[in-house]
């Protein structure tokens, strides 16, 4: 998904590279805003909650550069075509945490 598709408040899993240990770690979150200021750009995210680090989970405000995001995908993509429910159907029950 491009970054210029995201909708503030709504919920996306994000994948991104984590430069502490080389992994790819994935997060659940509710997209805020883009911010890009001269050569840093980053997205702000809240809500954030993650299953490999659940200590860190429920962070109010999160920014994250966006040279580490390596995807980002919302409930309709992930379960693809196989889900009997329409995609705004769907977006609306993954705004619920």
């Amino acid at each position: 998904m491009e970054l210029n598709n995201l909708r503030p408040n709504q919920r996306y899993l994000f994948h991104y590279k984590n430069t502490d240990n080389e992994d790819e770690v994935s997060f659940r979150a509710n997209f805020v805003r883009l911010f890009v200021h001269g050569k840093f750009s980053n997205i702000v995210v809240n809500c954030y909650e993650s299953k490999k680090y659940p200590n860190e989970s429920k962070k109010t405000w999160w920014s994250i550069d966006i040279n580490l995001i390596s995807k980002i995908e919302t409930l309709p993509n992930i379960v693809g075509n196989v889900c009997l429910l329409p995609d705004d159907v769907l977006l609306e029950i993954d705004n619920y945490y």
